[in-house]
């Protein structure tokens, strides 16, 4: 096991440098937001999805961290693996396919 503070270190530098959580963000992002947005109210954006994304990858690996919980998901984790990576596949198929209007 990890101290908490190194766990904490290399979970942060690991979503900060991920390119796919970078794409994500800056997707939704621009979605939300107009040009004409005030600058305050596109930093409170953006520190509510930090806070946001932060809360939910705590929670997700306190719970996941547990032993017990890693058992129940040991004898499934193979299929589960594999069933959203086919998911992940026709998404990005559909997504490549679909006409832009």
């Amino acid at each position: 096991n990890l101290p908490a503070l190194k766990a904490l270190r290399i979970g942060f530098l690991t979503n900060v440098l991920n390119p796919k959580a970078s794409l994500f963000f800056l997707s939704l992002f621009t979605q939300l937001i107009d040009p004409e947005t005030p600058r305050l109210l596109q930093v409170i954006y953006a520190l509510c999805m930090m806070a946001t994304t932060f809360a939910w990858f705590s929670f997700v690996t306190v719970t996941l961290s547990h032993r017990p919980v890693q058992q129940r998901f040991e004898p499934v984790q193979y299929t589960i693996e594999r069933v959203f990576g086919i998911l992940l596949i026709l998404l990005g198929v559909l997504l490549a396919t679909a006409n832009v209007r």
